[in-house]
């Protein structure tokens, strides 16, 4: 039986294989528990990645809990992993459909959940900021104060949810038939530091258009600041659903049911309600019948048309020509879904060798001047621990079991 002792402590160099972002390193050099989460730890701080570790018994909880995710096999060594783990597993083949599938998934889904996120509190915003250049930034607001509070607590807070559950923009079988697809979420293509700013962009154009159009409806009438308010509150909700409906990659009936609903049901229902009822009648100039008055007039419903197809056409544009002249990675294969079927290996290779030339062109490197797509076997040293490890049955160091080579 082999045995391991640590001698004195010193920075011991280890040569390892990088490939493709991964690091191997020889069996021998792992056997000890620190050694394996020393190992993850190095490589998140060095390479500067994201980690991933797969165990199955005790001795690998240390490094589950020290990689970005965490993945336990339930087995013969016991439940100690998986329970110390992100994600359980009881065969360790089922580790590739936990990437290729839910791990594709997960990413899109949030990526996009956190963008509209970012979107429906940006353009709400910006819609109450444009009204302070008119009541000399005294931070009072044209909305009603309970509409304002609904928008974000019932009016848009169901659609997102559904959009991060239900929408998938390419089917299991293709995602497990095309590995290459799994780059999408290792590259970060849906969630970039351009979409977040074109989207907060986007966002402040949609709140001009929803707040000046209404202004210019209403200029030269004996409208009230409620009917302003309340008409700029019924634009606001259904160009944020429709933004929504737009951004949604595979519809169903839950999407139409909920994206309706919630304007339907959770805004003009509700504010029928509220306005008939008269709560805030207490209020200085309270927004009684308002509703009513304003769905009898046709510039309130040309006015929420208008507002709404202009807001959201730039977006329409940009995702049109976007998906025309440079689609991207999960946009090319659900096109090419349609064309050749499900869970069929579609023809990418060209496009991904065109990303990886692309990047390639213009220097973009990654981890300690790696790149995207180069060959394989890139030597690289990399500092594993401070302690040295000798097999004391073969009275082996570390460095004589490695090649030396130090290139």
């Amino acid at each position: 039986m082999l045995r391991h002792q640590k001698l004195e402590p010193e920075v011991t160099e280890i040569d390892s294989i990088v490939t493709n972002h991964g690091v191997v390193t020889n069996h021998h050099e792992l056997w000890v528990v620190y050694t394996t989460a020393s190992m993850v730890k190095l490589v998140k701080r060095e390479l500067r990645v994201q980690t991933l570790a797969v165990g199955d018994g005790a001795n690998d909880v240390n490094m589950i809990q020290c990689a970005d995710v965490g993945v336990g096999i339930s087995g013969q060594e016991g439940m100690q992993a998986a329970m110390a783990s992100d994600f359980a597993i009881t065969q360790f083949a089922f580790l590739k459909r936990l990437l290729l599938v839910h791990g594709h998934w997960c990413y899109e889904k949030l990526a996009r959940m956190a963008l509209y996120m970012f979107y429906k509190d940006a353009v709400y915003i910006f819609s109450l900021f444009w009204f302070q250049f008119f009541n000399g930034f005294s931070g009072s607001a044209h909305i009603d104060q309970l509409a304002q509070v609904l928008f974000n607590l019932t009016l848009t807070s169901i659609p997102p949810f559904v959009l991060g559950a239900l929408d998938n923009s390419l089917d299991d079988r293709t995602l497990m038939a095309n590995p290459k697809l799994y780059r999408n979420g290792r590259d970060s293509m849906t969630y970039k530091a351009w979409h977040f700013w074109v989207n907060t962009l986007d966002a402040m154009w949609q709140s001009l258009v929803i707040f000046f159009l209404p202004c210019l409806v209403f200029i030269g009438t004996s409208a009230s600041m409620n009917e302003l308010g309340t008409t700029c509150m019924n634009a606001l909700v259904f160009t944020s659903l429709l933004h929504i409906a737009l951004e949604t990659k595979y519809f169903t009936v839950i999407h139409a049911i909920v994206y309706i609903g919630s304007y339907l049901v959770l805004w003009l229902c509700f504010t029928m309600a509220y306005n008939a009822l008269g709560v805030t009648q207490i209020a200085p100039d309270p927004p009684y019948y308002i509703i009513f008055f304003l769905m009898r007039d046709s510039r309130f419903w040309v006015c929420m048309l208008i507002t709404s197809i202009t807001a959201i056409l730039p977006r329409l544009l940009l995702n049109s020509t976007l998906n025309t002249f440079a689609p991207s990675l999960d946009s090319l294969a659900a096109r090419l879904q349609v064309k050749h079927g499900v869970g069929v290996a579609l023809p990418i290779s060209r496009y991904v060798e065109e990303h990886d030339t692309c990047q390639r062109r213009h220097g973009v490197r990654r981890h300690h001047g790696l790149r995207v797509g180069e060959p394989n076997n890139i030597r690289s040293r990399v500092v594993l621990s401070k302690w040295r490890l000798k097999n004391s049955r073969f009275g082996l160091l570390k460095d004589q079991l490695t090649d030396g080579s130090t290139d």
